[in-house]
């Protein structure tokens, strides 16, 4: 099987600029389901930071001290990272994935080279639904957006399924 400690995902196509990746771990980040935090962290993030844990608590610090880090957003096995406008993940990667080593637990390094796969975008995923000109409601606007990101986890969910066997 095809395993590896970290998996990066680009919310877009190589042909697309990005400003979410999101970095799946074969170790656990953290404890809460989901955590998002914002910069600056604020005394208040300390409760949410506590939720989440080692080593997720940590990796939100180190994270959000990268220039141009916006927003992470912690689950179990994912940690995902925002960046500003003005940056790029070229720039910024580099010091995430280092972070990111630093947490991977040493039975997992030895076990497994390289430590990070890069899922490659061959296809657009489906383009975000176009809004008419006609008045939609907020809850058809909002069924549309959830059909469009649950087709889109449906393509990536089978594109891993058939690579990963």
């Amino acid at each position: 099987m095809f395993k590896k400690a970290v998996v990066v995902v680009q919310e877009a196509s190589p042909n697309e600029v990005s400003f979410i990746k999101i970095y799946h771990t074969r170790f656990e980040i953290s404890k809460s389901p989901i955590e998002t935090f914002h910069r600056p962290l604020r005394p208040s993030s300390e409760t949410y930071l506590n939720e989440v844990g080692e080593p997720g608590k940590t990796l939100v610090r180190k994270i959000m001290c990268i220039p141009g880090v916006v927003e992470v957003a912690t689950q179990p096995y994912q940690i995902s990272v925002e960046i500003s406008l003005a940056y790029s993940f070229e720039e910024i990667e580099p010091r995430v994935l280092e972070i990111l080593k630093s947490a991977v637990p040493n039975e997992l390094l030895k076990e497994e080279r390289p430590f990070v796969f890069y899922i490659p975008w061959q296809q657009k995923v489906n383009p975000v639904p176009k809004t008419d000109t006609k008045k939609t409601s907020s809850k058809e606007s909002f069924e549309k957006a959830i059909a469009w990101f649950k087709k889109s986890f449906e393509k990536v969910t089978t594109w891993l399924k058939k690579n990963f066997k």
